[in-house]
Protein backbone atom coordinates (compact mmCIF):
# COMPACT_ATOMS: atom_id res chain seq x y z
CA UNK A 1 0.00 0.00 0.00
CA UNK A 2 1.48 3.34 -1.02
CA UNK A 3 0.67 6.95 -0.07
CA UNK A 4 0.91 10.11 -2.07
CA UNK A 5 2.92 12.64 -0.11
CA UNK A 6 3.21 15.36 -2.69
CA UNK A 7 0.33 17.32 -1.47
CA UNK A 8 2.09 17.68 1.81
CA UNK A 9 5.49 18.69 0.44
CA UNK A 10 6.48 22.14 -0.53
CA UNK A 11 8.58 23.24 -3.41
CA UNK A 12 11.76 22.09 -1.68
CA UNK A 13 10.46 18.70 -0.92
CA UNK A 14 9.82 19.31 2.87
CA UNK A 15 6.49 18.73 4.47
CA UNK A 16 4.60 21.90 5.06
CA UNK A 17 3.49 22.91 8.57
CA UNK A 18 2.49 26.57 8.18
CA UNK A 19 -0.77 26.24 10.07
CA UNK A 20 1.01 24.60 13.02
CA UNK A 21 3.69 27.33 13.00
CA UNK A 22 1.13 30.08 13.20
CA UNK A 23 -0.55 28.43 16.15
CA UNK A 24 2.76 28.14 18.02
CA UNK A 25 3.60 31.80 17.51
CA UNK A 26 0.19 32.96 18.82
CA UNK A 27 0.57 30.82 21.91
CA UNK A 28 4.00 32.27 22.58
CA UNK A 29 2.65 35.84 22.36
CA UNK A 30 -0.25 35.10 24.74
CA UNK A 31 2.11 33.53 27.23
CA UNK A 32 4.37 36.59 27.14
CA UNK A 33 1.38 38.92 27.74
CA UNK A 34 0.25 36.82 30.69
CA UNK A 35 3.78 36.80 32.13
CA UNK A 36 3.99 40.57 31.72
CA UNK A 37 0.67 41.15 33.52
CA UNK A 38 1.74 38.85 36.33
CA UNK A 39 5.00 40.78 36.66
CA UNK A 40 3.09 44.07 36.82
CA UNK A 41 0.75 42.69 39.51
CA UNK A 42 3.73 41.48 41.52
CA UNK A 43 5.40 44.86 41.24
CA UNK A 44 2.24 46.62 42.43
CA UNK A 45 1.95 44.24 45.37
CA UNK A 46 5.58 44.81 46.31
CA UNK A 47 5.08 48.58 46.08
CA UNK A 48 2.03 48.43 48.36
CA UNK A 49 3.88 46.27 50.86
CA UNK A 50 6.84 48.62 50.85
CA UNK A 51 4.53 51.59 51.48
CA UNK A 52 3.08 49.82 54.49
CA UNK A 53 6.43 48.70 55.93
CA UNK A 54 8.46 51.82 55.25
CA UNK A 55 5.88 54.57 55.70
CA UNK A 56 7.33 57.80 57.28
CA UNK A 57 6.75 58.38 61.02
CA UNK A 58 7.12 61.33 63.44
CA UNK A 59 9.86 60.99 66.06
CA UNK A 60 8.07 63.44 68.37
CA UNK A 61 4.84 61.43 68.25
CA UNK A 62 6.79 58.23 68.95
CA UNK A 63 8.51 59.75 72.01
CA UNK A 64 5.19 61.12 73.30
CA UNK A 65 3.54 57.74 72.92
CA UNK A 66 6.40 56.00 74.78
CA UNK A 67 6.24 58.56 77.59
CA UNK A 68 2.49 58.11 78.01
CA UNK A 69 2.85 54.35 78.20
CA UNK A 70 5.65 54.64 80.79
CA UNK A 71 3.55 57.03 82.92
CA UNK A 72 0.62 54.63 82.82
CA UNK A 73 2.87 51.77 83.93
CA UNK A 74 4.50 53.78 86.74
CA UNK A 75 1.32 55.39 88.02
CA UNK A 76 0.42 53.84 91.40
CA UNK A 77 -3.05 52.35 91.70
CA UNK A 78 -5.62 54.51 93.42
CA UNK A 79 -5.82 53.36 96.99
CA UNK A 80 -9.16 53.06 98.73
CA UNK A 81 -9.79 55.79 101.36
CA UNK A 82 -8.93 54.74 104.85
CA UNK A 83 -11.88 54.28 107.20
CA UNK A 84 -10.03 56.34 109.78
CA UNK A 85 -9.69 59.28 107.39
CA UNK A 86 -13.41 59.20 106.62
CA UNK A 87 -14.42 59.00 110.25
CA UNK A 88 -15.82 62.31 111.39
CA UNK A 89 -15.22 63.53 114.93
CA UNK A 90 -18.14 63.03 117.20
CA UNK A 91 -20.21 66.13 117.43
CA UNK A 92 -19.95 67.66 120.86
CA UNK A 93 -23.26 68.64 122.37
CA UNK A 94 -23.78 72.38 122.24
CA UNK A 95 -23.02 74.06 125.48
CA UNK A 96 -25.84 75.77 127.24
CA UNK A 97 -25.89 79.28 125.97
CA UNK A 98 -25.45 82.03 128.45
CA UNK A 99 -26.85 85.49 128.11
CA UNK A 100 -24.32 87.98 126.70
CA UNK A 101 -22.42 90.00 129.25
CA UNK A 102 -22.67 93.78 128.84
CA UNK A 103 -19.49 95.79 128.86
CA UNK A 104 -18.74 97.60 132.12
CA UNK A 105 -19.64 101.28 132.14
CA UNK A 106 -18.02 103.92 134.32
CA UNK A 107 -20.66 106.26 135.69
CA UNK A 108 -19.34 109.04 137.93
CA UNK A 109 -21.59 109.90 140.81
CA UNK A 110 -22.85 113.43 140.47
CA UNK A 111 -21.71 115.41 143.52
CA UNK A 112 -24.28 117.39 145.43
CA UNK A 113 -24.00 121.13 145.69
CA UNK A 114 -22.39 122.37 148.89
CA UNK A 115 -24.81 122.30 151.80
CA UNK A 116 -27.35 120.09 149.96
CA UNK A 117 -29.12 117.23 151.72
CA UNK A 118 -28.63 113.78 150.09
CA UNK A 119 -31.57 111.64 149.06
CA UNK A 120 -32.82 109.02 151.54
CA UNK A 121 -34.53 105.75 150.56
CA UNK A 122 -38.04 105.43 151.91
CA UNK A 123 -37.85 101.63 151.87
CA UNK A 124 -34.79 99.52 152.69
CA UNK A 125 -32.68 98.49 149.71
CA UNK A 126 -32.75 94.94 151.20
CA UNK A 127 -36.39 94.73 150.13
CA UNK A 128 -35.80 95.86 146.57
CA UNK A 129 -34.27 92.51 145.53
CA UNK A 130 -35.07 89.26 147.37
CA UNK A 131 -34.32 85.54 146.74
CA UNK A 132 -37.79 85.23 145.24
CA UNK A 133 -36.66 87.58 142.47
CA UNK A 134 -33.94 85.21 141.24
CA UNK A 135 -34.31 84.99 137.42
CA UNK A 136 -35.66 81.50 136.53
CA UNK A 137 -33.05 80.96 133.81
CA UNK A 138 -30.19 81.92 136.13
CA UNK A 139 -31.63 79.74 138.89
CA UNK A 140 -31.95 76.78 136.54
CA UNK A 141 -28.32 77.09 135.43
CA UNK A 142 -27.14 78.08 138.93
CA UNK A 143 -25.64 81.35 137.73
CA UNK A 144 -24.33 83.63 140.44
CA UNK A 145 -22.45 86.91 140.52
CA UNK A 146 -21.90 90.38 141.91
CA UNK A 147 -23.50 93.39 140.20
CA UNK A 148 -22.70 97.04 140.76
CA UNK A 149 -25.15 99.54 139.30
CA UNK A 150 -25.63 103.29 139.35
CA UNK A 151 -28.87 105.19 138.83
CA UNK A 152 -30.35 108.64 138.91
CA UNK A 153 -32.73 109.81 141.62
CA UNK A 154 -35.14 112.35 140.24
CA UNK A 155 -36.66 115.34 142.02
CA UNK A 156 -39.77 113.19 142.47
CA UNK A 157 -37.76 110.54 144.37
CA UNK A 158 -37.99 107.86 141.68
CA UNK A 159 -35.03 105.95 140.21
CA UNK A 160 -34.18 106.09 136.53
CA UNK A 161 -31.32 105.77 134.09
CA UNK A 162 -29.86 102.60 135.58
CA UNK A 163 -26.46 101.49 134.23
CA UNK A 164 -24.25 98.49 135.04
CA UNK A 165 -20.84 99.58 136.30
CA UNK A 166 -19.50 96.12 137.16
CA UNK A 167 -21.16 93.09 135.58
CA UNK A 168 -21.92 89.82 137.33
CA UNK A 169 -20.80 87.93 134.26
CA UNK A 170 -24.35 87.20 133.18
CA UNK A 171 -26.77 89.57 131.47
CA UNK A 172 -29.83 87.93 133.04
CA UNK A 173 -28.63 88.90 136.56
CA UNK A 174 -27.52 92.36 135.45
CA UNK A 175 -30.84 93.13 133.75
CA UNK A 176 -32.86 91.84 136.71
CA UNK A 177 -30.91 94.08 139.11
CA UNK A 178 -31.58 97.24 137.14
CA UNK A 179 -35.20 96.35 136.47
CA UNK A 180 -36.02 95.64 140.12
CA UNK A 181 -34.27 98.75 141.45
CA UNK A 182 -36.01 100.97 138.90
CA UNK A 183 -39.36 99.46 139.91
CA UNK A 184 -39.03 99.37 143.70
CA UNK A 185 -36.61 102.10 144.73
CA UNK A 186 -38.32 105.18 146.16
CA UNK A 187 -36.56 108.13 147.79
CA UNK A 188 -37.01 111.34 149.58
CA UNK A 189 -35.20 113.41 146.96
CA UNK A 190 -32.09 115.38 147.68
CA UNK A 191 -32.62 119.05 148.60
CA UNK A 192 -30.55 122.14 148.11
CA UNK A 193 -29.83 124.69 150.78
CA UNK A 194 -33.22 126.21 150.24
CA UNK A 195 -35.08 122.91 150.70
CA UNK A 196 -35.95 122.45 147.07
CA UNK A 197 -35.76 118.85 145.64
CA UNK A 198 -32.89 118.34 143.26
CA UNK A 199 -31.61 115.45 141.09
CA UNK A 200 -28.92 113.22 142.56
CA UNK A 201 -27.30 109.84 141.90
CA UNK A 202 -26.70 106.65 143.81
CA UNK A 203 -24.57 103.52 143.38
CA UNK A 204 -24.86 100.10 144.99
CA UNK A 205 -23.68 96.47 144.68
CA UNK A 206 -25.89 93.34 144.89
CA UNK A 207 -24.67 89.79 145.34
CA UNK A 208 -26.69 87.18 143.48
CA UNK A 209 -26.34 83.79 145.15
CA UNK A 210 -28.51 80.71 145.24
CA UNK A 211 -31.39 80.89 147.77
CA UNK A 212 -29.69 78.53 150.26
CA UNK A 213 -26.84 81.01 150.90
CA UNK A 214 -26.86 84.62 152.20
CA UNK A 215 -28.26 87.01 149.66
CA UNK A 216 -28.67 90.75 149.36
CA UNK A 217 -26.97 94.10 149.34
CA UNK A 218 -23.24 94.30 149.95
CA UNK A 219 -22.84 98.05 150.22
Amino acid sequence: MTFDLRARNNAFGFPTCRPLLCSCRERNVSRKIIDLCAALVALLALAALGALLFRPFSLTALVRDIRQRVEILLKPPASAPSPLSEAKPAATPPAESEAPVPAPVFVPVMPLPPGATPARPITSPMTWITPDDYPPEALRHEWTGRVTIAWTIGADGRASNCQVISSSGNAALDDATCRLVMTRALYEPAQDTKGRPIVSQSRQTWLWQLPDVPFGVLH
